[in-house]
């Protein structure tokens, strides 16, 4: 005789949910991972670009215009860049929330499925107990 859990849909189920959301959360850790790269590599652009203009110390007024006006832009891309990143950290913690839920559903199933499992070799090994007594018996009783 042979176990067939009879929530073995149920458990499969489970465990596919929970590699999907593995899924979802490697992938936003991933796109956050990008945005903080492009965020340092904005913030190095900025810092040349400040040491640049330090260095240089004649310009003229359409220079300056333009340096500042370029500056700026590079400051609020930080700053969107940052803003992404917190938003991006938010949606990994709310995914990780998601992930450990399912990680927790399916621990409830695979639990059950093993107290499934003993049960039914514990009921097993009493069948096998009790169809060896039986052959004991009429093995007794036969050389009486």
């Amino acid at each position: 005789m042979r176990f067939k859990y009879s929530m073995d849909s149920v458990l499969k189920y489970k465990e596919q949910k929970e590699e999907m959301e593995k899924v979802k959360l490697a992938d936003l850790n991933q796109k956050r991972k990008q945005t903080i790269e492009k965020a340092k590599k904005i913030e190095n652009h900025l810092s040349h670009f400040k040491n640049n203009i330090m260095s240089n110390k004649v310009q003229n007024v359409k220079e300056m215009v333009l340096h500042n006006n370029y500056f700026n832009k590079l400051e609020n891309e930080l700053v969107e860049q940052n803003e992404e990143i917190e938003e991006q950290s938010k949606a990994c913690d709310n995914q990780r929330d998601i992930l450990v839920a399912s990680q927790r559903e399916r621990k409830i199933f695979d639990m059950h499925k093993t107290k499934e499992k003993m049960a039914f070799n514990k009921e097993l090994q009493k069948k096998e107990e009790k169809d060896i007594n039986e052959m004991a018996i009429m093995r007794f009783n036969r050389q009486k």
